[in-house]
């Protein structure tokens, strides 16, 4: 099945995969094992989703066009859940369904309380939820919340003040074996 992309692009003679990258997208890697003093690339990567749905139309697809998961599960490669849509009805419909992201709220900076607005898809780890301090209104008011809380934890004996104790013992003893 997959040996028909190599008729699609002729300037490759093998292909590799399909594997799942890190992102947990699938792909496949097409390779030009004889290389010539013209050609330009030895190896090409492909999302395979795009690969199935080119062996099933048995054309290359157009550079305007985009394949898309119907069930929003880029893992499922299923061919009944692929669609063919042009870059800008993807990105639309991509859009709509992430509004969430766009989503404006209003916070209280912690450092200055100063209020801004900020969208949720710009807040870090969602402090709300883990009951985390922020988000700031500015990155100095994170240095400055930051500073004032090791000048804090300094205050009330950290750990590695503990930790020296011990060793300064131990090079007091070693000192006064070795006299």
């Amino acid at each position: 099945m997959l040996e028909f992309i190599l008729s699609l692009y002729p300037n490759f003679d093998k292909i590799y995969g399909p594997y799942q990258s890190g992102d947990g997208r699938w792909r496949i890697v097409l390779y030009k094992t004889k290389i010539s003093k013209n050609s330009n690339s030895k190896k090409r990567t492909i999302s395979y989703p795009k690969a199935l749905m080119e062996i099933k139309l048995k054309r290359r697809l157009d550079k305007n066009e985009e394949v898309h998961h119907k069930d929003e599960d880029y893992t499922n490669n299923d061919e009944h859940n692929l669609e063919i849509l042009t870059g800008t009805k993807h990105r639309k419909l991509h859009i709509k369904k992430d509004a969430f992201h766009r989503q404006i709220k209003t916070y209280c900076c912690p450092t200055c309380n100063k209020l801004f607005q900020k969208r949720l898809h710009q807040i870090r780890n969602n402090q709300e939820s883990k009951k985390k301090k922020g988000p700031f209104c500015s990155r100095q008011c994170a240095g400055i919340y930051g500073q004032k809380q090791q000048k804090t934890f300094r205050k009330s004996g950290t750990p590695n003040q503990r930790r020296s104790r011990p060793f300064k013992k131990l090079a007091v003893r070693l000192h006064q074996m070795r006299k």
